[in-house]
């Protein structure tokens, strides 16, 4: 074999089929050297080396990448590769764990709503470690599972199909660790929002943090090495986690509006409505209020009809995943069943300075985000299972497809049995809050330990079958294919 065309695993093929195309190619370099010189050889032996030239001769050996990349020894760089992962996957789970006690903490505190609660230092350290743990943790191991999913393409796409089956794998070990854990404490913390004042947190924390996180990723993109490693990419994933989950900037709202109300004028647009006036009119009316409600408003009276409440209104604009989460946060108006904005006159607003919440963090939401990738895995590389079975007789046909839709839907199910359809993915910024897929987090919901084995068995079981389809139908013929004349993609002079 020609030691100039390296490894097969640099090819992504099995040792057989390299020796095959690296015969072939060295045959054409030679013929190259003889006609036409030895510069227009190492040219075409560099143009060789290129990525997308070996896709290229790879191309027509799909099969064969994919079952050597299954069953071969994991390279050193994948080896670094996957220690890189799971220490991403450990800073996930302390994130997490870090997150079940501050929500413990806000429960226990949480008496009177969201509204009556300030956090004390402890809670507001938890939270703050919370969010930063999880921005950091979720972003780098995104970041280093797509730099291996680019470099699986850069071999092969069959490296790319078996890499994607493999990192499935790897998802669904971790996810069933997590899932294991999180079933140990009390269901009713995942997915639980907190937002506790935190008067201690400077409302220009984001914008700081954001700006040194923007300039870094400048910093490292003018650097040559640093930007052919994709280092720039680093903080601006930390970024994309960091920033809909930051603490909100809120304004209190202490607002007198007059109770009861009668209809003054109305246009196209608006209904304005006034004071009731006269003791009797009032008395009249709150007659009726007090019908309906049961009870008085608090700090209502007849010598002051006036109705005192706090409101709160987010400061910026929509990218916290809070003013997506709660409605009442929204600066809005009032509509009626008319379609028009009603208008109080005598209503009077004070606004509080802007100050701080807790950030938008929630137990399940690390977990939440390593299960995301794993159906849309499942999916391309089971289809692509589907692709490669090749020629082969009815019964075994049958068979391997029967056993790749099993797995296919084992990988899709336990994201979508319990939703609808057009709320299968989230595409606001609670994703990153919450979760990409809601389903998952109805899976940490489960208080029963049977639903709960039996879903990540699902999972378990679809993860594994890549490996029963390549030992039953592929492995077998991995080197009874015929050499494939590759002249036609040789044309690098």
């Amino acid at each position: 074999m020609d030691t100039r065309f390296g490894h097969p695993d640099d090819w992504g093929l099995s040792p057989q089929r390299h020796s095959e195309i690296a015969n072939e190619l060295s045959d054409h370099l030679d013929c190259l050297q003889a006609d036409q010189g030895g510069e227009v050889a190492k040219a075409a032996e560099e143009k060789l080396a290129e990525p997308k030239v070996r896709r290229r001769l790879t191309a027509a050996h799909i099969a064969d990448q994919v079952v050597a990349t299954l069953h071969r020894w994991p390279s050193r760089s994948e080896w670094r590769e996957l220690g890189w992962l799971l220490f991403w996957f450990v800073m996930v789970f302390v994130a997490e764990f870090v997150t079940v006690d501050y929500q413990s903490l806000a429960i226990d505190a949480w008496r009177d709503g969201w509204r009556g609660f300030d956090a004390n230092p402890d809670t507001t350290s938890l939270a703050m470690l919370s969010w930063l743990l999880l921005a950091a943790s979720r972003g780098m191991f995104f970041l280093v599972l797509a730099k291996g999913v680019r470099d699986a393409w850069q071999r092969g796409w069959g490296v790319l199909i078996a890499r994607l089956l493999q990192y499935k794998l790897i998802h669904t070990l971790m996810v069933t660790a997590g899932v294991a854990w999180l079933s140990q404490i009390d269901y009713s913390l995942v997915g639980r929002i907190s937002m506790p004042s935190m008067h201690s947190i400077p409302t220009w924390l984001l914008p700081l943090l954001a700006g040194l996180l923007l300039l870094l990723s400048a910093a490292l993109a003018m650097q040559p090495g640093m930007r052919r490693q994709a280092a720039w990419l680093a903080p601006l994933a930390v970024l994309f986690f960091l920033l809909p989950t930051a603490p909100t900037n809120l304004v209190r709202i202490d607002i007198r509006q007059p109770l009861p109300t009668e209809l003054d004028h109305e246009d196209a647009t608006h209904r304005f409505y006034r004071p009731v006036e006269g003791r009797e009119a009032i008395l009249l009316k709150m007659q009726g209020y007090l019908r309906s409600n049961g009870r008085l408003p608090n700090g209502w009276s007849l010598e002051d009809p006036y109705l005192k409440f706090i409101d709160h209104e987010i400061v910026g604009p929509p990218l916290n995943a809070a003013w997506w989460e709660s409605e009442y946060l929204r600066p809005g108006k009032v509509i009626d069943k008319s379609g028009r904005e009603r208008v109080y006159i005598g209503r009077s607003e004070e606004r509080s300075a802007p100050y701080c919440t807790g950030p938008m963090v929630t137990v399940g939401s690390g977990l939440a985000w390593i299960a995301a990738p794993v159906p849309l895995m499942g999916i391309i590389g089971l289809l692509a299972m589907l692709f490669i079975m090749g020629r082969r007789g009815v019964l075994p046909a049958f068979l391997y497809t029967l056993i790749t839709m099993i797995a296919l839907y084992c990988s899709v199910l336990p994201f979508v049995m319990t939703q609808k359809l057009g709320e299968l993915v989230v595409l606001n910024p609670t994703a990153v809050s919450h979760g990409p897929l809601p389903g998952f987090e109805q899976i940490l919901r489960f208080n029963s330990l049977h639903e709960g084995t039996m879903i990540m068995g699902a999972l378990l079981l679809s993860a594994g079958i890549p490996w029963l389809l390549t030992g039953l139908f592929l492995r077998g013929e991995q080197g009874n294919a015929e050499p494939v004349d590759d002249d036609g993609e040789l044309a690098t002079g």
